[in-house]
């Protein structure tokens, strides 16, 4: 996703498909440039384990990842605790913090 000059790339960590299990979590680094490098908020390239955090688990949201992300909008899937590990799918608006990182609008 490309904002205010710099490219964003969304990645998935972790093990998905493990139902409630699961320890997915979605990352972001950016770069002034589509081929990278990309690097986290401290300046540290994903590709050597750099990454900001932008979702991870939270009450029963469990394994959010395997997102796509466009036009300010992040959708992933996630697995609902209080389901017995179902999943579902989510869709929230991104905002960009003064530091020009994405942030999660929240869901209030």
């Amino acid at each position: 996703m490309k904002h205010d000059g710099y490219y964003y790339l969304f990645t998935s960590w972790g093990q998905c498909c493990q139902g409630a299990d699961s320890d997915y979590k979605i990352m972001v680094g950016r770069s002034k440039k589509v081929t990278g490098p990309y690097v986290d908020r401290d300046g540290r390239k994903l590709l050597e384990g750099g990454g900001t955090t932008v979702l991870v688990d939270e009450g029963d949201r469990v394994g959010p990842g395997g997102q796509s992300a466009s036009d300010d909008v992040i959708a992933y899937h996630y697995y609902d605790k209080s389901e017995n590990g179902a999943t579902k799918l989510a869709i929230q608006s991104l905002v960009w913090g003064d530091d020009g990182w994405p942030e999660l609008q929240s869901k209030d």
